[in-house]
């Protein structure tokens, strides 16, 4: 896919596109859309799931993302990307946390779900300003999974020697983004200027 773009700029979300109430200021979601006419290809760059970025995909125009810290990529609503977690691997991941008293998230392309509701799921989505997901402990059997949340303060080092097969991004006190192994923003960069053939472009 041969693409015309003069260049290509990637936008993280908190602090970069988005202000402390997580919306897009006016004047920002208008500078977006110049950069669009002036011929550079805009591109979300975030931990964020796709649902958490609709607000800011309609002040911008962004057409383009990488979601889920690389798990999951899409241009022009088009899927580039998919990195599924094994059930398998989920399922030891949630008997871990059941054992250590924690609570997991499961993050598909359009849905988000929980294990269970507790203190550290309320603290880690308020502190985005995203709502809490509904409770549903078997969602992972019927779905497929491109990222978990761990909701722990304290438990990392359990997880990090038990699933080495997995990549973690602790994201607040609360949580940790959790992906498939070798997944990250970066490798999304590398996946999507693959996949639009944007190599040698200014980025």
């Amino acid at each position: 896919m041969k693409t015309n773009y003069q260049g290509v700029v990637f936008f993280d979300l908190d602090g970069t596109l988005l202000n402390a109430n997580s919306a897009v200021d006016p004047d920002v979601g208008q500078a977006v859309h110049q950069l669009r006419a002036n011929g550079y290809l805009p591109v979300i760059n975030t931990g964020r799931s796709p649902l958490e970025i609709v607000g800011a995909r309609e002040m911008t125009g962004i057409d383009t993302f990488i979601s889920l810290n690389g798990s999951y990529l899409e241009h022009d609503h088009r899927p580039v990307f998919e990195g599924k977690i094994d059930t398998e691997l989920v399922d030891q991941v949630v008997k871990l946390s059941n054992e250590l008293g924690d609570a997991v998230s499961f993050y598909t392309t359009d849905q988000i779900k929980a294990s269970k509701d507790d203190e550290n799921i309320n603290a880690a989505y308020r502190l985005i300003h995203t709502p809490i997901p509904e409770a549903q402990p078997d969602f992972y059997l019927h779905n497929e999974i491109l990222m978990l949340l761990l909701l722990t303060k304290s438990n990392d080092h359990y997880y990090h020697e038990r699933f080495p097969q997995l990549t973690y991004y602790r994201n607040s006190p609360f949580s940790i983004d959790t992906v498939k192994s070798g997944i990250s923003k970066m490798n999304g960069i590398k996946e999507l200027v693959k996949d639009l053939e944007l190599d040698g472009l200014p980025t």
